[in-house]
């Protein structure tokens, strides 16, 4: 029950900021919320990392670190750290077109 609690706390949130949009002030999270956050396991289903790495950075971790913060991708470990994520899903996805090239 505590798992499905905190979904639909997510999704409200989650739908509420979306309708805020760029406008709104400072995110507030009770200690409550973030110990329900903390207790579950967080799980992104979708990451396209592996591609931003390939696209901006020639597939070269060197040239785009993500032990540091990376503000051109949508994922680096400082942040993964922040949000409490526990795993993360990655498949692979590459445009049709390359199976010409």
């Amino acid at each position: 029950m505590r798992i499905e609690a905190g979904i639909v706390g997510l999704l409200i949130a989650a739908i509420c900021s979306s309708a805020r949009g760029a406008d709104r002030g400072p995110i507030e999270v009770s200690d409550e919320a973030r110990a329900l956050h903390d207790s579950c396991m967080l799980i992104d289903g979708h990451n396209d990392m592996p591609w931003e790495i390939r696209s901006q950075g020639s597939s070269d971790f060197s040239k785009l670190d993500i032990s540091q913060n990376q503000p051109t991708l949508q994922t680096d470990l400082p942040r993964l750290r922040q949000g409490g994520l526990k795993a993360q899903f990655w498949s692979v996805w590459v445009p049709a077109d390359l199976a010409y090239e």
